[in-house]
């Protein structure tokens, strides 16, 4: 099923300016597009260079990005991108970068409107306004170096060895599931 929400939404549109964030780390970085396949695995990473794999992920805002940290899940996603482009390093960079004007103005609507506040020329309104704008631009106040966080991760063939072995064990159990649905006839209970 389809993933969606306002800071997936973030994420897709900031991706080349988190991508910017970082150059002064990796130099220059173009978004990557091509898409590595090997077995089962599957994988787009954001950028490469020579010796890294990078991922960004790009905070909502300054509390999400104070609590980002390496987690499993993106952990095994950067094992998966090593495997695919044969790196043996990579690199998850968090990045804090300014929202889209669309995005500020929706979030606007969203607490004026969950406030009951409709006039928008009331003092309530310009005081929201003012504050979520604030929440969600950081660059003219927050020097560039404090709103990057970056995780480098070594390959591991264990791991990877484990994800392909997890990988087809997938496989099979979606075959089995795929069957059952193709021959389900409902019964009464």
């Amino acid at each position: 099923e389809d993933i969606s929400g306002k800071q997936i939404e973030k994420g897709l549109l900031c991706e080349q300016d988190s991508l910017d964030l970082i150059k002064p780390y990796f130099g220059f970085l173009l978004k990557n597009e091509s898409r590595f396949e090997k077995d089962w695995i599957v994988g787009t990473p954001d950028a490469l260079t020579d010796e890294y794999v990078i991922d960004t992920k790009t905070s909502w805002n300054r509390k999400t990005w104070r609590k980002a940290k390496l987690i499993p899940l993106y952990e095994w996603q950067l094992q998966a991108y090593m495997y695919l482009t044969g790196r043996n390093k990579a690199v998850l960079a968090y990045c804090l970068v300014d929202t889209p004007e669309s995005l500020i103005m929706d979030e606007i609507k969203r607490q004026t409107h969950y406030k009951g506040i409709l006039d928008e020329l009331s003092d309530k309104f310009a005081a929201i306004e003012d504050q979520v704008t604030l929440n969600m631009t950081f660059s003219d106040r927050i020097p560039a170096k404090n709103r990057v966080k970056l995780f480098q991760i070594d390959r591991d063939e264990k791991k990877i060895e484990a994800m392909k072995r997890r990988s087809e064990m997938a496989i099979y159990k979606l075959a089995e599931i795929h069957e059952n649905e193709l021959n389900y006839k409902p019964e009464l209970i």
